[in-house]
């Protein structure tokens, strides 16, 4: 898309591109940014000869797990500005819908990145691999994402091992994981990083896969663990900001993370040393088993509560017929 002429002239201000940070310059200086993003299909080692197809208009709506046209649009809607481009944008997220039958919006994130620099054909079967393939996030992208949710929790044992201390001060706030590692996990940081940096982050997750986003993780905590601990442990919205990496101010009119234009290394090598941080001690899949377990005990447990509610509920909604008129 960023080599379009359209594009240039009509999406230079999209929602999309906030965090550009100047690394995309619209139009034909894109060469190296669309030969970088050629190279992501076969990192991540994608069956470029899978069959795959769209629907040619947007009217189309996928109803088999519930996911209507109107969230499409509506994610579109806040991705591009021109409605050229929105249609496009729904009409690979119809495509992938229906491969994996729900929706999350870290996809319409994740979809409309990687739009910018790929034809629709290439990002499908990505989009499909990254679903299919174990090395990735099958399962990320459902409406209520287990897999995530599983993984946000191995996240906060590891960050419990390495980081201790930060973790938790974290706790203690009631910041948990899984309300800002989704933006990590689910949507690959397209809405966290500056672009150069992001670009970055996609070329190690292509090539590692989901153990790359463990590696982000616990690099975040390192060296964002000093403001952590300076920030009281009341001052949840100013915790959130800063696990979240937003490019906000404290009550003391401090920066709370490097702005992006001023400091814009701080962020690439953020990434860069989230691939050398050593995790080979770690059994991941052994992490897995355990939280899963975990959660769906705790999920059986919820469904076991409500429904000893609602049967309460029934029984005192009972009708009780008087017998004193018996003979």
């Amino acid at each position: 898309m960023i080599s379009e002429e359209d594009f240039v002239k009509n999406e230079s201000m999209a929602p999309l591109l906030n965090l550009n940070a100047g690394f995309l310059t619209l139009g034909e200086a894109n060469d190296v940014a669309v030969t970088r993003a050629a190279k992501w299909t076969e990192l991540a080692g994608v069956d470029m000869s899978r069959a795959i197809s769209f629907q040619e208009e947007a009217d189309h709506v996928y109803e088999e797990a519930g996911a209507a046209l109107r969230i499409y649009i509506g994610d579109a809607r806040r991705t591009f500005q021109s409605e050229a481009y929105r249609k496009r944008m729904i009409q690979l997220l119809q495509a992938i819908g229906d491969h994996i039958g729900d929706y999350h919006q870290g996809l319409g994130y994740t979809a409309s990145f990687l739009m910018l620099t790929g034809p629709k054909e290439s990002v499908l079967r990505l989009l499909m691999h990254m679903w299919d393939n174990d090395k990735f996030i099958p399962g990320y992208w459902k409406g209520a994402p287990d897999n995530f949710a599983r993984d946000a929790m191995v996240y906060e044992r590891l960050a419990l091992q390495f980081f201790p201390e930060v973790a938790q001060h974290l706790r203690k706030a009631g910041v948990v994981p899984e309300a800002y590692t989704q933006k990590w996990f689910c949507g690959l940081c397209i809405q966290v990083l500056p672009y150069k940096a992001l670009f970055d982050y996609f070329d190690a997750f292509f090539e590692l896969g989901h153990i790359f986003l463990f590696q982000f993780a616990m690099t975040v905590l390192r060296k964002i663990g000093d403001r952590v601990l300076a920030t009281d442990a009341i001052k949840v919205n100013e915790l959130f900001s800063l696990v979240r990496l937003e490019v906000s101010y404290n009550a003391d009119k401090t920066a709370g993370m490097p702005d992006m234009l001023d400091n814009l290394d701080w962020y690439v090598d953020l990434v860069a040393e989230a691939r050398e941080f050593d995790l080979s001690g770690v059994d991941i899949a052994k992490l897995r088993g355990e939280e899963m377990e975990t959660l769906q005990k705790k999920q059986a447990e919820v469904r076991a509560r409500e429904e000893r509610m609602k049967a309460e509920e029934e029984s005192d909604d009972e009708i009780v017929f008087s017998d004193e008129e018996d003979d």
